[in-house]
Protein backbone atom coordinates (compact mmCIF):
# COMPACT_ATOMS: atom_id res chain seq x y z
CA UNK A 1 0.00 0.00 0.00
CA UNK A 2 1.08 3.68 -0.30
CA UNK A 3 2.47 5.54 2.82
CA UNK A 4 1.20 8.62 4.17
CA UNK A 5 3.69 11.30 4.83
CA UNK A 6 0.85 13.71 5.99
CA UNK A 7 -3.02 14.07 5.05
CA UNK A 8 -1.87 15.61 1.63
CA UNK A 9 0.88 13.55 0.52
CA UNK A 10 1.07 10.24 -0.66
CA UNK A 11 4.75 7.74 -1.96
CA UNK A 12 5.58 4.82 -3.28
CA UNK A 13 8.07 3.13 -1.31
CA UNK A 14 10.00 0.61 -3.38
CA UNK A 15 8.96 -2.93 -2.31
CA UNK A 16 5.69 -1.43 -3.98
CA UNK A 17 7.43 -0.85 -7.19
CA UNK A 18 8.35 -4.38 -7.00
CA UNK A 19 5.24 -5.41 -6.69
CA UNK A 20 4.12 -3.48 -9.52
CA UNK A 21 7.14 -4.86 -11.65
CA UNK A 22 6.82 -8.40 -10.49
CA UNK A 23 3.00 -7.61 -11.80
CA UNK A 24 4.26 -6.85 -15.63
CA UNK A 25 6.81 -9.58 -16.18
CA UNK A 26 4.00 -11.94 -15.29
CA UNK A 27 1.99 -10.11 -17.75
CA UNK A 28 4.82 -10.41 -20.54
CA UNK A 29 5.49 -13.75 -19.35
CA UNK A 30 1.88 -14.70 -20.28
CA UNK A 31 2.01 -12.62 -23.56
CA UNK A 32 5.01 -14.22 -24.78
CA UNK A 33 4.81 -17.91 -24.02
CA UNK A 34 0.36 -18.50 -23.73
CA UNK A 35 -0.24 -16.54 -26.73
CA UNK A 36 1.18 -18.64 -29.70
CA UNK A 37 -0.76 -21.43 -27.72
CA UNK A 38 -4.53 -19.58 -28.15
CA UNK A 39 -6.42 -19.68 -31.05
CA UNK A 40 -5.65 -15.62 -31.81
CA UNK A 41 -3.59 -14.92 -34.65
CA UNK A 42 -2.09 -12.18 -32.96
CA UNK A 43 1.90 -13.36 -32.79
CA UNK A 44 3.06 -12.32 -29.50
CA UNK A 45 4.98 -9.73 -28.74
CA UNK A 46 8.00 -11.27 -29.21
CA UNK A 47 7.77 -12.21 -31.95
CA UNK A 48 6.53 -8.82 -33.20
CA UNK A 49 9.92 -7.39 -32.01
CA UNK A 50 11.90 -10.37 -33.37
CA UNK A 51 10.17 -9.10 -37.05
CA UNK A 52 11.69 -5.48 -36.13
CA UNK A 53 14.96 -6.40 -35.06
CA UNK A 54 15.38 -9.23 -38.60
CA UNK A 55 14.43 -6.15 -40.68
CA UNK A 56 16.96 -3.70 -39.00
CA UNK A 57 19.66 -6.51 -39.05
CA UNK A 58 18.91 -6.80 -43.08
CA UNK A 59 18.60 -3.24 -43.66
CA UNK A 60 22.52 -2.44 -41.65
CA UNK A 61 24.29 -5.91 -42.94
CA UNK A 62 22.97 -6.49 -46.30
CA UNK A 63 23.95 -9.56 -47.74
CA UNK A 64 25.20 -10.97 -51.19
CA UNK A 65 23.09 -13.60 -52.02
CA UNK A 66 23.98 -16.37 -54.99
CA UNK A 67 21.08 -16.24 -57.14
CA UNK A 68 20.64 -18.31 -60.57
CA UNK A 69 21.00 -16.49 -63.66
CA UNK A 70 18.38 -18.75 -65.49
CA UNK A 71 16.24 -17.58 -63.06
CA UNK A 72 16.73 -14.11 -61.86
CA UNK A 73 15.59 -10.67 -63.94
CA UNK A 74 17.36 -6.85 -63.03
CA UNK A 75 14.90 -4.45 -62.84
CA UNK A 76 15.99 -0.33 -62.79
CA UNK A 77 13.44 1.88 -61.56
CA UNK A 78 12.64 5.15 -62.70
CA UNK A 79 16.86 6.27 -63.48
CA UNK A 80 15.60 9.79 -64.97
CA UNK A 81 17.01 12.74 -64.99
CA UNK A 82 14.16 14.81 -63.01
CA UNK A 83 15.18 12.94 -60.42
CA UNK A 84 18.94 13.22 -60.76
CA UNK A 85 18.86 15.24 -56.97
CA UNK A 86 18.34 11.84 -55.68
CA UNK A 87 21.08 10.10 -57.04
CA UNK A 88 24.55 9.96 -55.74
CA UNK A 89 27.85 9.11 -57.71
CA UNK A 90 28.06 5.52 -55.49
CA UNK A 91 24.91 4.61 -56.02
CA UNK A 92 24.41 4.97 -59.90
CA UNK A 93 28.37 3.13 -59.85
CA UNK A 94 26.50 0.40 -57.80
CA UNK A 95 23.82 0.10 -60.40
CA UNK A 96 25.98 0.62 -63.42
CA UNK A 97 28.17 -2.40 -61.85
CA UNK A 98 25.09 -4.46 -61.05
CA UNK A 99 23.91 -4.07 -64.81
CA UNK A 100 27.05 -5.23 -66.15
CA UNK A 101 27.38 -7.93 -64.23
CA UNK A 102 23.92 -9.37 -64.88
CA UNK A 103 24.82 -8.95 -68.70
CA UNK A 104 27.88 -10.90 -68.14
CA UNK A 105 25.68 -13.82 -67.09
CA UNK A 106 22.83 -12.96 -69.58
CA UNK A 107 20.32 -11.96 -66.95
CA UNK A 108 17.68 -10.03 -68.74
CA UNK A 109 17.28 -6.34 -67.70
CA UNK A 110 14.59 -4.02 -67.77
CA UNK A 111 14.53 0.16 -67.35
CA UNK A 112 11.67 1.83 -66.53
CA UNK A 113 10.80 5.24 -67.14
CA UNK A 114 8.46 7.55 -65.15
CA UNK A 115 6.33 9.37 -67.95
CA UNK A 116 3.45 10.76 -65.28
CA UNK A 117 3.69 14.44 -65.27
CA UNK A 118 2.26 17.32 -63.55
CA UNK A 119 0.94 18.65 -66.50
CA UNK A 120 -3.50 19.09 -67.09
CA UNK A 121 -3.28 18.50 -71.02
CA UNK A 122 -1.40 14.37 -69.82
CA UNK A 123 -3.44 14.13 -66.75
CA UNK A 124 -4.77 10.62 -66.45
CA UNK A 125 -7.73 11.44 -64.33
CA UNK A 126 -7.50 8.95 -61.59
CA UNK A 127 -6.50 8.05 -58.28
CA UNK A 128 -2.57 8.51 -58.60
CA UNK A 129 -3.49 12.15 -60.28
CA UNK A 130 -6.23 13.00 -57.56
CA UNK A 131 -3.31 12.61 -55.04
CA UNK A 132 -1.14 14.76 -57.18
CA UNK A 133 1.66 13.24 -55.45
CA UNK A 134 3.88 10.91 -57.77
CA UNK A 135 3.93 13.58 -61.03
CA UNK A 136 4.19 16.82 -58.00
CA UNK A 137 8.12 16.04 -58.64
CA UNK A 138 8.04 16.15 -62.57
CA UNK A 139 6.99 19.31 -64.55
CA UNK A 140 8.01 17.52 -68.09
CA UNK A 141 8.56 14.44 -69.10
CA UNK A 142 12.44 13.01 -68.82
CA UNK A 143 15.10 10.60 -70.52
CA UNK A 144 16.57 8.16 -68.26
CA UNK A 145 20.03 9.67 -67.15
CA UNK A 146 23.37 9.27 -69.71
CA UNK A 147 25.00 7.20 -67.03
CA UNK A 148 23.01 4.82 -66.94
CA UNK A 149 21.39 5.01 -70.67
CA UNK A 150 24.64 4.45 -71.93
CA UNK A 151 24.59 0.77 -70.69
CA UNK A 152 21.03 -0.18 -72.61
CA UNK A 153 21.15 -2.15 -75.28
CA UNK A 154 19.02 -3.80 -78.52
CA UNK A 155 18.43 -7.01 -76.16
CA UNK A 156 17.43 -4.78 -73.00
CA UNK A 157 13.35 -3.70 -72.49
CA UNK A 158 12.10 -0.23 -71.41
CA UNK A 159 9.02 0.49 -69.77
CA UNK A 160 7.40 3.56 -69.47
CA UNK A 161 5.40 3.48 -66.83
CA UNK A 162 2.66 5.98 -64.99
CA UNK A 163 2.43 3.53 -61.65
CA UNK A 164 4.24 3.07 -59.11
CA UNK A 165 3.89 -0.82 -59.79
CA UNK A 166 5.55 -1.77 -62.50
CA UNK A 167 3.80 -5.20 -62.92
CA UNK A 168 0.49 -2.56 -63.36
CA UNK A 169 2.04 -1.60 -67.38
CA UNK A 170 -0.10 -4.00 -68.70
CA UNK A 171 1.77 -7.69 -69.60
CA UNK A 172 4.93 -5.98 -70.76
CA UNK A 173 7.44 -6.87 -67.69
CA UNK A 174 5.56 -10.73 -66.79
CA UNK A 175 5.86 -11.34 -71.28
CA UNK A 176 9.32 -10.31 -71.17
CA UNK A 177 10.63 -12.30 -68.33
CA UNK A 178 9.13 -15.68 -68.76
CA UNK A 179 9.18 -18.11 -65.49
CA UNK A 180 11.79 -15.95 -63.65
CA UNK A 181 10.83 -15.81 -60.03
CA UNK A 182 13.90 -13.75 -58.15
CA UNK A 183 14.04 -10.06 -59.09
CA UNK A 184 16.69 -7.62 -58.58
CA UNK A 185 15.46 -4.22 -58.07
CA UNK A 186 16.94 -0.74 -57.78
CA UNK A 187 16.43 2.72 -58.56
CA UNK A 188 14.55 5.22 -56.76
CA UNK A 189 11.87 5.69 -54.99
CA UNK A 190 12.25 3.49 -52.28
CA UNK A 191 8.95 4.65 -50.39
CA UNK A 192 7.16 4.45 -53.81
CA UNK A 193 7.81 2.27 -57.18
CA UNK A 194 10.27 0.05 -55.27
CA UNK A 195 7.89 -0.62 -52.78
CA UNK A 196 5.07 -1.38 -54.71
CA UNK A 197 6.21 -3.70 -56.98
CA UNK A 198 7.78 -5.58 -54.36
CA UNK A 199 4.84 -6.11 -52.87
CA UNK A 200 3.55 -7.30 -56.41
CA UNK A 201 6.24 -9.43 -57.17
CA UNK A 202 5.56 -11.72 -54.13
CA UNK A 203 1.89 -12.26 -55.74
CA UNK A 204 3.42 -13.30 -58.70
CA UNK A 205 5.59 -15.40 -56.43
CA UNK A 206 8.41 -13.80 -57.38
CA UNK A 207 11.12 -13.18 -55.09
CA UNK A 208 12.31 -9.57 -54.75
CA UNK A 209 15.86 -8.89 -53.81
CA UNK A 210 16.53 -4.38 -53.30
CA UNK A 211 19.52 -3.61 -53.87
CA UNK A 212 20.42 -1.64 -51.16
CA UNK A 213 23.24 0.56 -52.27
CA UNK A 214 21.50 0.84 -55.60
CA UNK A 215 17.86 2.63 -53.98
CA UNK A 216 17.07 6.22 -52.86
CA UNK A 217 14.14 8.12 -52.17
CA UNK A 218 12.96 10.79 -49.94
CA UNK A 219 14.61 10.37 -45.74
CA UNK A 220 13.26 9.03 -43.73
CA UNK A 221 10.00 7.32 -45.21
CA UNK A 222 13.18 5.66 -47.64
CA UNK A 223 14.85 3.85 -45.00
CA UNK A 224 12.08 2.67 -43.32
CA UNK A 225 10.48 1.64 -46.10
CA UNK A 226 13.04 -0.50 -46.90
CA UNK A 227 13.21 -1.97 -43.23
CA UNK A 228 9.66 -2.87 -43.99
CA UNK A 229 10.42 -4.59 -46.91
CA UNK A 230 13.42 -6.52 -45.17
CA UNK A 231 10.76 -7.39 -42.50
CA UNK A 232 7.44 -8.84 -44.29
CA UNK A 233 8.50 -10.38 -47.80
CA UNK A 234 11.90 -8.51 -49.33
CA UNK A 235 15.67 -9.91 -49.50
CA UNK A 236 17.60 -6.37 -48.64
CA UNK A 237 20.96 -7.18 -50.11
CA UNK A 238 24.53 -5.70 -50.98
CA UNK A 239 25.02 -7.22 -54.28
CA UNK A 240 24.38 -10.35 -56.10
CA UNK A 241 26.49 -13.35 -57.01
CA UNK A 242 25.25 -15.97 -59.93
CA UNK A 243 25.52 -19.47 -60.85
CA UNK A 244 23.76 -21.57 -63.61
CA UNK A 245 21.35 -24.27 -62.95
CA UNK A 246 18.88 -25.48 -65.57
CA UNK A 247 15.96 -26.28 -63.97
CA UNK A 248 14.14 -27.99 -66.95
CA UNK A 249 17.04 -29.96 -67.67
CA UNK A 250 17.62 -30.87 -64.16
CA UNK A 251 14.19 -32.31 -64.09
CA UNK A 252 14.25 -34.05 -67.35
Amino acid sequence: MMQMENKNCYYFELSHINIFMYIIYFHLFMSYFTCPLTKSYMPSLFCRLSYVYEGVKLYLFPKTPKLNAYDTFLLVVDMVEAYRPLFSKSMIRNIKKNIELAKEHEVPVIYTRWVRIADSDNMVYDVVDSKRFWSFYIPEKTDIIDEIKCDIEDCDKIIKTIYPNTFASGNQLIDFIGDRKNMLICGTWTESCIKHTADAAVELNIRPYILKHGCSGHWPFSSWSMIVQGMLQSEIVKSVEYYYFDIIENIK
